[in-house]
């Protein structure tokens, strides 16, 4: 049996409160009913710029380092992976490499250990846990953290 009380709380810098993840989904639910095909589009175009800015910015470029952009192209990308509502930069990446160096364990912030659920979805209300589990913006070396984009 899954303990749903230790998912109810939001863990701290998370974008969603108790009632903003349910709200989302709520709404979702009304959207058949205000179809059009310009809805269509404009999804479909969000879906490829905010999966471009998560995987090429955020894991890719900002979390692994994988390859250099030029400045205003990296920030372009970041910018779209902030579209995407999965947090901002700097804690996206934290956490990304904390789950690196201990995955599957008991520090692993999305660890699968903990259940399919958790690992889905359970591990952004985590407050228990929340300060063991995340690597705090001291974990980011080398850029991501030493140049806020200006906008």
């Amino acid at each position: 049996m899954i303990d749903m009380k230790k998912y109810l709380k939001v863990a701290p810098g998370t974008p969603f409160s108790k009632v903003g993840l349910p709200f989302v989904h709520l709404l979702a639910m009304y959207a058949p009913f205000c179809f059009s095909w310009d809805a269509v589009v404009l999804w479909f175009v969000l879906y490829i710029i905010t999966g471009i800015g998560m995987t090429v910015s955020y894991h890719r470029n900002l979390c692994h380092k994988s390859f250099k952009l030029p400045k205003w192209l990296e920030y372009m990308l970041s910018y779209f992976g902030v579209l995407a509502l999965q947090g901002d930069p700097i804690g996206w990446v934290s956490t990304h490499r904390h789950h690196h160096k201990y995955t599957d364990s008991l520090k692993d912030p999305h660890s699968p250990r903990d259940g399919f659920w958790f690992s889905h979805m359970g591990w952004l209300y985590d407050t228990k846990n929340a300060d063991e589990r995340d690597g705090g913006a001291g974990d980011i070396r080398g850029g991501v953290a030493q140049q806020p984009p200006r906008l």
